[in-house]
């Protein structure tokens, strides 16, 4: 009845009592199944700006907990866009049932739930959701696949109940407690161990907010980019090696010679180059081939790798011609004895 006031069990954050309004729309019985909610006693569902919600008259507020009255899978707060129109009915208050631009169709939110539902279990990314204890209080289908973990020993549970290391919870928690202090979204990068071996994510924690503004929840989703990772580690050796003898190319090695110029002022340590050229190797081309050529360059690069230090720099410079940088010298004879 308009006027009195009236409790709701379910759809928004801090159930708080409120009256109905003339743009409230209440929900047929046989909507309400399609929806998953049981109404008990003096319980209905309505619409309030496009959130289902279960109520029930404010007298009824001693009774037990609203999770013992419904479904605890059912995800009532699914936002119709704005804009759509719907039709609603009335029940059995002796209204006439209502069609304008703000009530929207139950039955639209009960597909838009649906949809949402498809997404989440079958994306290839772990979702999860905290609440303000820092408890799961969701997890789909991947974050289970990934995990190894059940479903029912996620839900309630703080990432240190499920033995995760406590370093990499401290971490976690961490960032969470962020987002719900910030609110912003952030996006992190990390390397993980899990079920299917040492894995890339991108992780990105997005705030989700109650009707008054609030974060209420924070949402983690981690998408796995080993492929992409690992192609730009690809990318980054084959811009930075020889792909002939799998050396540092020219560009490397004036890297390496800006950074070890740089370090003979902090360090006092010494700096050589020894510059190698093959004898002949034009002969060797011109009256063996150059599939033969190719092959003397490569053992000439392995000689060299297996004579230098292991921290020196081995560099095709171009055509027969190798550099070797040989750094942090204590000796500078030490670099003539190499080239001996």
């Amino acid at each position: 009845r308009r006027g009195q006031t009236y409790r709701p069990l379910l759809g928004v954050e801090d159930r708080e009592p409120f009256t109905l309004n003339d743009r409230d729309a209440r929900v047929d019985i046989e909507v309400v199944e399609q929806v998953g909610i049981t109404p008990r006693g003096d319980q209905f569902v309505m619409i309030r700006d496009h959130v289902v919600i279960l109520a029930q008259p404010d007298r009824f507020r001693d009774q037990s907990p609203w999770r013992h009255i419904c479904s605890p899978c059912f995800r009532p707060t699914v936002v119709l866009p704005r804009g759509r129109t719907g039709r609603t009915g009335m029940g059995n208050t002796g209204d006439t049932p209502t069609s304008d631009r703000s009530t929207p169709d139950v039955r639209d939110l009960v597909d838009l739930q649906r949809l949402m539902q498809v997404i989440v279990d079958h994306t290839a990314d772990a979702i999860v959701r905290f609440d303000r204890d820092l408890r799961y209080d969701f997890v789909n289908d991947r974050s289970v696949e990934m995990a190894g973990i059940p479903r029912d020993r996620f839900l309630g549970s703080t990432q240190s109940d499920l033995g995760y290391p406590p370093e990499e919870v401290a971490v976690r928690e961490e960032r969470i407690a962020k987002v719900f202090a910030s609110g912003d979204v952030t996006t992190y990068h990390d390397t993980i161990t899990n079920l299917e071996g040492e894995r890339h994510y991108e992780t990105t924690l997005l705030p989700q907010r109650d009707e008054h503004g609030r974060v209420a929840h924070v949402i983690v989703t981690s998408r796995d980019v080993t492929s992409r990772h690992l192609a730009e580690e690809a990318l980054v050796r084959a811009a930075a090696r020889d792909p002939l003898t799998g050396l540092a190319n020219r560009t490397a090695l004036v890297d390496v010679l800006e950074q070890s110029l740089a370090n003979i002022e902090s360090t006092n340590l010494s700096t050589a180059v020894l510059l190698i050229d093959l004898d002949r190797f034009k002969l060797v081309n011109d009256s063996l081939g150059h599939s033969v050529g190719d092959r003397l360059l490569c053992l000439a690069a392995e000689r060299l790798q297996a004579l230098s230090r292991s921290g020196d720099l081995v560099a095709r410079h171009g055509g027969d011609e190798f550099v070797v940088v040989m750094s942090d010298l204590n000796d500078p004879a030490e670099a003539v004895r190499t080239a001996l």
